[in-house]
């Protein structure tokens, strides 16, 4: 079975975008302007479903798809080799 490498996953690339935004806002909020700080603190965990449900997604869609009989490589969605 083909799979897709770790930089091309949709999962990784959304947990990399969210922990790549948490890390600028928190040290952004802590160093360029500290009277912000909670703000953004209040930004990042508001913002941390998002990513966490979009993750999620992902993983119970690749499970579906699994579970039918499919897998996702990079020419799209493919049957499973046996």
């Amino acid at each position: 079975m083909e799979t897709v490498p770790l930089f091309q996953q949709r999962r990784f690339i959304t947990m990399l975008l969210d922990l790549v935004l948490s890390m600028a806002l928190y040290f952004g909020a802590k160093y360029i302007a500290p009277s912000a700080f909670e703000d953004i603190k209040t930004v990042i965990l508001a913002i941390q479903p998002i990513f966490l449900t979009v993750v999620a997604a992902y993983t119970v869609d690749n499970v579906q798809l699994t579970k039918q009989g499919f897998t996702r490589t990079k020419q799209g969605i493919q049957p499973l080799k046996k």
